[in-house]
Order: structure tokens, then C-alpha cells, then sequence
């Protein structure tokens, strides 16, 4: 046996050999060996799909053959108790899955989704100018912008060409706002975001982006005033973002009007 064993050991070995050279002289097609280098993920099922156990299988093959027919007398006869088993799981599982989806659906609404997506119901040229007009004068420092839309830093740093203009998307301004050294930048610009935030994830934001301005640095909250199309937003009216700025120990201006059907609008905030 340790002799066979000692074979096929040697026998893998000379194969992997052998496949290696292969490689190594470009002897395998380019498309094969991409395919063998991907590595293998399995899409995870959906829940809804899997949750109906059935009592019974069909059997596979020819009806007129004695086995197949044999196996469905057997299965017929068996029905009577495996049906109310299948029965009782289904419902479990039925149970069970529409539990889970009301768990998905209350997360959603305390957690805030950064993810990128630009409002279908503003444009985004629109938004860089109402925020660059905000922020005249433009303030000294780094203008950090966190951002829904993807396109919205890069607009804004075009139209503020002498200013630094530090785009995110998809991240929490507050984790990021609080690791910059206290009045190291000249301006935060939220944009979207905090139309999608709780309001006590809002008032940490705002406190957040306070504290990393200097004096003369300015705070712009960029959100729309009426329910926009998008449900992971809601409406943010300029008096509660007033509120929360000057409740930050900012001096606010007017807020400039972007327009669209949710009125959006920028407002700026100075440190004095």
C-alpha cells in the first residue's frame, strides 16, 4: 500500500512538472489559464428561493422501466409523511425570511448608505456653482468634499481653480473629519450626504467639520429642502441646517439656491 501510495505521489509530482513547463513556455491557450488563475465564487443564493421545501422529487428516467415506476409507488406511499414535514419547514422558513427582510429594511433606515450615486432630480453643474458661490470668498486651505454624486468634486474643483479640492464618496465624513488636525482646512462641503443621515449622525457631522476649519473656514451643507425622488434621502430645510451650523458655533449667510423639483440649495457657515 505505501508503495502504491508512493507512486501516485511521484506520478503527481512528474504532472505538476510537467504542467508547470507548460505554462512557463506558453503552451496552454491565454484564455485557459486566466480561467484557472480567476478564483471560484459562488453566488449566494436568494433567501425567497430556497425557503419551499417540497414533500416530493420526481423520479428521473424512463416511466416504463420497472425502477422508475417502483420508485414512485414507494414515494407515492410515502407522501403521508413526508408532505406535513416539507409543509412545516416551508413555513418556518417562510417565517424566518420575511423576519430577515424587516431586519434589512430597519437597518437601512439607521444606517446611512454613502454609497455613490448622483440625484436624478438636480443637475451637477448646477450644484458646483450654487456651492462655489457659497464659499466666495474662497477660504485658504484644503476644501474637503464629501460627496453623493462622483462628478460633484471634480465640477467644483473646475470651478474653484485655485483652491485644493479633496473629493470622497462612499465614506463617513465624521470618521474622516475627525482624524485632520483641529482648523487644518479651509472649507467642508457635505454634499447629499447629510440628507441621508439620522439627525444625531447629522449634529456629529456638522461638529466634526467645525472643529477641522480655521478661523474664516466655512461649513457648506448642500441637501434638498422637499422629499427628492431618492429614498435613501430626505428633505433637510435650510432653517434645521442653520440650526445644526450655528449650533456648531458657525456663522451662517443665505443659503443659494440650487433649484430641481426637491429645491435643493447650498448654505455656508464661517468660523469667525
Amino acid at each position: 500500500m505505501a508503495a502504491d501510495a508512493g507512486d501516485v505521489t511521484r506520478a503527481v509530482a512528474d504532472i505538476e512538472t510537467e504542467v508547470a513547463g507548460r505554462r512557463r513556455d506558453s503552451k496552454y491557450p491565454a484564455a485557459l489559464v486566466t480561467s484557472l488563475e480567476t478564483p471560484f465564487v459562488l453566488n449566494p443564493a436568494v433567501a425567497e428561493d430556497l425557503m419551499q421545501i417540497d414533500g416530493w422529487q420526481p423520479a428521473a428516467g424512463d416511466r416504463a422501466k420497472p425502477t422508475v415506476f417502483a420508485r414512485r409507488v414507494v414515494r407515492r406511499l410515502l407522501g403521508w409523511m413526508v408532505t406535513p414535514v416539507a409543509q412545516q419547514q416551508t413555513a418556518f422558513n417562510t417565517a424566518i425570511v420575511r423576519e430577515h427582510r424587516e431586519l434589512e429594511r430597519r437597518l437601512r433606515r439607521l444606517e446611512t448608505d454613502y454609497s455613490a450615486a448622483a440625484p436624478q432630480d438636480i443637475d451637477t453643474a448646477a450644484r458646483a456653482a450654487a456651492i462655489a458661490t457659497a464659499l466666495t470668498p474662497t477660504p485658504t486651505g484644503p476644501i474637503h468634499v464629501f460627496a453623493d454624486d462622483p462628478q460633484l468634486g471634480p465640477a467644483l474643483a473646475a470651478t474653484l481653480p485655485n483652491a485644493t479640492v479633496i473629493h470622497h464618496t462612499g465614506k463617513a465624513p465624521a470618521d474622516l473629519l475627525d482624524a485632520q488636525a483641529p482648523g487644518s482646512l479651509g472649507a467642508v462641503v457635505i454634499a447629499g450626504v447629510m440628507a441621508r443621515m439620522a439627525a444625531a449622525e447629522a449634529a456629529q457631522t456638522v461638529l466634526s467639520a467645525a472643529a477641522a476649519v480655521s478661523n474664516g473656514g466655512a461649513v457648506v451643507i448642500d441637501a434638498p429642502a422637499i422629499e427628492p425622488t431618492d429614498i435613501r434621502m430626505h428633505a433637510l430645510a435650510p432653517q434645521a441646517a442653520a440650526v445644526l451650523l450655528t449650533g456648531a458655533g458657525l456663522l451662517t449667510g443665505d443659503a443659494i439656491t440650487v433649484g430641481g423639483p426637491a429645491q435643493w440649495y447650498a448654505l455656508a457657515a464661517r468660523r469667525a
